[in-house]
């Protein structure tokens, strides 16, 4: 059985870390908040899969490591899992789209009989069509955001008002901070010969993520493991399924999508 070391001085954090670099993450959309969680998942994800740990060359933890925390949109594009590939039509704009090819001198007109043939023919206004835009992707992924997609439009949208609270409490309990060291603590682990599972105690876990201490829920060190601690955790073990509906979501909601993470709801 693997052994605990415990870190309990700032010292013996890495040196890299800075609070003050994450500042910046107040300034994030909320579309863009919930890509970096992601990113971190991945990341995560990538560590401890399989029998082993095992680090891999990361662009997005050399830019974490190197004082940018925001990891840039180029290194998020990598992940193809977080692009929205599948979205709906409704059945007014598709007759809309269908009879518009009537304008264009260069078609044969088959398309528009039918098309518009099948779309009179069908549910009615409020039946919509799903558009997959890239097919190139992962069937897999794509599978996942049908099923998340489907699963968003069916539930006549009784969890959308959650969403931006959920992201604000990720923001709040500074989910992204703890993501980082918890995933420095499995890379330190690999750096000391894999021999003791490195744990950062509480006590400097808070006062290392809330050295300004503005979360008014947060007390004390204490209450850390029911807080940042607990919902990390709830958010590394179903990423998939709740995240990439939220992101789905505030893609197609850019009003949302646009509003910064740190503001109120």
């Amino acid at each position: 059985m693997t052994k605990i070391q415990t870190i309990k001085v700032r010292e013996e954090l890495p040196t890299w870390f800075d609070f003050e670099h994450y500042k910046g993450f107040q300034y994030l959309t909320r579309y863009d908040y919930i890509e970096q969680i992601l990113v971190r998942i991945q990341l995560y994800n990538e560590v401890t899969d399989g029998d082993e740990l095992f680090f891999p060359i990361s662009e997005a933890w050399e830019s974490i490591t190197s004082s940018s925390p925001i990891v840039t949109t180029s290194i998020r594009q990598e992940f193809v899992t977080n692009q929205i590939n599948v979205r709906s039509l409704t059945i007014s704009d598709a007759l809309h789209i269908s009879s518009s090819y009537e304008t264009l001198d260069d078609t044969d007109g088959d398309f528009d009989i039918e098309a518009t043939q099948y779309l009179y023919e069908s549910t009615g206004f409020n039946g919509e069509i799903l558009v997959i835009e890239n097919t190139t992707a992962p069937i897999d992924v794509l599978l996942g955001q049908i099923r998340s997609h489907l699963e968003l439009r069916c539930s006549n949208n009784k969890k959308v008002p959650q969403f931006s609270k959920q992201l604000s409490s990720m923001y709040l309990k500074r989910c992204h901070i703890y993501l980082d060291l918890l995933i420095w603590s499995l890379q330190e682990r690999l750096v000391r010969g894999n021999t003791h599972t490195i744990k950062i105690s509480q006590k400097l876990l808070y006062q290392t993520i809330f050295p300004d201490m503005t979360y008014k829920y947060l007390e004390s060190e204490k209450q850390l493991e029911r807080t940042t601690i607990s919902l990390t955790r709830d958010i590394l073990s179903k990423p998939t399924s709740h995240l990439t509906q939220m992101q789905h979501h505030l893609f197609t909601k850019p009003e949302v999508a646009q509003q910064l993470v740190s503001s109120k709801v």
